[in-house]
């Protein structure tokens, strides 16, 4: 993750209560800050998001699953865990097919 300095000015107050927040919910000021920060961004920003979900929603999935894989093979460790294999081949099983019982 790519870190950036940002020189933030805040009133005495301001720093006092977001220092006071920040020690009773035992992180740093920094943690607080950038908590807070994307809270805020993603209350403001929701309208974009509730949009890219809309768009998502009509795409058929494999499209999906085909852009983020790309061309590249699968590679050793690429299998789902035994345990999931198992559940998903259960669900599998109880699903119906046209005329199928």
């Amino acid at each position: 993750m790519e870190k950036s300095n940002f020189a933030l000015r805040l009133l005495p107050s301001l720093h006092k209560a977001a220092q006071r927040v920040a020690d009773r919910e035992n992180c740093s000021l920094n943690q607080l800050i950038n908590l807070a920060l994307a809270e805020k961004i993603t209350i403001l920003d929701g309208d974009y998001w509730r949009e890219r979900r809309k768009a998502a929603a009509k795409m058929p999935k494999s499209s999906v699953l085909r852009r983020l894989a790309g061309s590249e093979p699968p590679r050793k460790g690429d299998e789902l865990p035994r345990a999931v294999a198992t559940k998903r081949s259960a669900v599998e099983r109880k699903t119906l097919t046209a005329g199928g019982r």
